[in-house]
């Protein structure tokens, strides 16, 4: 019985180190990344003159590094690059809380709150639509 008990919990201490390390874990070679489109009530985009995303918990502006690390230039049209594997390593295995904050006119028109997180391998979207009216 004894035997049994301690034989569980080397089990679980190695599966919650495993949850933690990343070591020997094989991932794809795809760039995951999501972005944020605005569209008014009659489905046209919204142009934005800028927009910055924000870790809700640090105040850090995510915003250049997002901008950098995207395939594409953004538009003034959209979509507004949101998260991306380049911030995979820096924020493995935890979740975030991001605010996408939209500009016009030197003005905030949009402000909206989303849930993401990292793991060994690539980032993901754990609530908050992507898809925004205005």
């Amino acid at each position: 019985m004894l035997f049994s008990f301690m034989l569980t919990q080397c089990s679980e201490k190695k599966s919650q180190d495993s949850q933690n390390s990343c070591e020997g874990i094989m991932c794809t070679q795809q760039f995951v990344s999501f972005s944020v489109t605005l569209s008014d009530s009659n489905g046209n985009s919204v142009p934005l003159d800028d927009y910055k995303v924000i870790d809700q918990r640090s105040g850090e502006d995510l915003t250049q590094s997002e901008k950098a690390a995207s395939f594409f230039e953004y538009e003034p049209g959209g979509p507004y690059p949101l998260y991306g594997d380049v911030f995979q390593d820096e924020h493995q295995n935890s979740e975030r809380k991001l605010v996408f904050q939209g500009f016009n006119g030197g003005q905030e028109i949009i402000s909206h709150t989303y849930t993401v997180a990292a793991d060994c391998c690539h980032v993901r979207l754990v609530d908050g639509e992507l898809n925004l009216s205005l």
